[in-house]
């Protein structure tokens, strides 16, 4: 019994440090160039993300994301249909409505940004050289 109750608080400890450093992600997020959807929502140990078109009533789910601790350090996670494993990318900034991860085994990108300003979220893709930037809009 005190085997579960300490399993629980830990789920709950990790859960409340989410929710206190990403809470500003979640919501709808509409990507002002081509319509996609980031839609980010606070589970209890983690975020969970996705990114999704939605083109004559028809969904379809493009990326699916996590951010998440795993050990002492947290991860942003994407899972795209062309790679067989998800991608791990390791948070290197953390501040109030701002973060970088980053993987530099990875193709591209080695890096992601979230920017947050007011309404808009600026998400800035690179390998050190090529930058690809996406502007979203808060949906209400």
């Amino acid at each position: 019994m005190k085997l579960i109750l300490v399993i629980a608080l830990i789920f709950m400890a990790f859960g409340c440090q989410a929710q206190k450093e990403f809470s500003w992600l979640e919501g709808q997020w509409v990507n002002q160039k081509n319509g996609s959807i980031e839609e980010w929502v606070l589970e209890p140990a983690e975020l969970r993300g996705k990114v999704y078109s939605v083109q004559n009533g028809d969904t379809t789910v493009l990326e699916k994301l996590a951010i998440k601790k795993i050990k002492d350090d947290w991860f942003y996670v994407a899972d795209v249909s062309h790679n067989s494993e998800p991608t791990h990318f390791k948070m290197t900034l953390i501040e109030p409505g701002h973060f970088i991860c980053q993987n530099p085994e990875h193709d591209f990108p080695k890096q992601i940004e979230y920017i947050l300003k007011n309404e808009s979220l600026s998400v800035i893709i690179s390998d050190g050289e090529k930058k690809i930037p996406f502007e979203f809009k808060r949906k209400k």
